[in-house]
């Protein structure tokens, strides 16, 4: 069995032009030059912190969660993720959903592959690992972006996709949990 290794969160540098907000992958990768080499998957994320008032008045945390992220984006490299994360397709989507002010923040989240070799097999695992994550981000945030296509045309009623009449049904939410699509409680 595959065993990726995560690296991240990563804040991404974010410079405010005239008409639109750029990521300077210029700055971004002499800090994380450890990785910028290896292969996997990465996700582009955007943070914003809770306030502990929020955490306890409206949702009861086993664990103190201090920060919120929101997937909008699920990327794969067989390359490195130096020449594939930053390209100019990838930031016309990126761009789309920087935060615009306040205390939220534009983010990476990089799940690496423990090998570097482009073998049959590993290109194999980041595919899967690729459906896998965009699947589990659609949960999360129906919004997030797949150019893809790797989304399966179905769904489960009160489980996965969002229907706009009626919620989920008692064994509905328990299957969500079961699952671990819902950590809500």
């Amino acid at each position: 069995m595959t065993m990726f290794e995560l690296y991240g969160p990563c804040e991404l540098f974010v410079e405010k032009l005239r008409n639109e907000r750029i990521i300077r992958d210029d700055i971004f990768w002499p800090r994380h030059s450890k990785i910028h080499n290896r292969i996997g998957c990465y996700i582009y994320a955007v943070v914003s912190p809770k306030t502990p008032e929020f955490i306890s008045r409206y949702r009861p945390v086993k664990s103190q969660l201090l920060y919120d992220y929101t997937p909008y984006f699920v990327g794969s490299t067989t390359k490195s993720f130096r020449t594939e994360c930053f390209k100019p397709e990838n930031m016309k989507h990126f761009c789309k959903t920087l935060p615009k002010g306040g205390n939220k923040k534009a983010v990476m989240i990089f799940i690496m592959h423990p090998q570097t070799d482009r073998k049959k097999s590993t290109l194999k695992d980041i595919e899967e690992l690729k459906t896998f994550l965009i699947q589990s981000g659609k949960i999360a945030n129906i919004s997030l972006c797949d150019p893809g296509g790797d989304m399966p045309d179905w769904g489960i009623k009160g489980v996965i996709k969002k229907t706009k009449k009626g919620g989920s049904s008692k064994f509905g939410k328990d299957l969500k949990k079961m699952l671990g699509f819902d950590v809500s409680n």
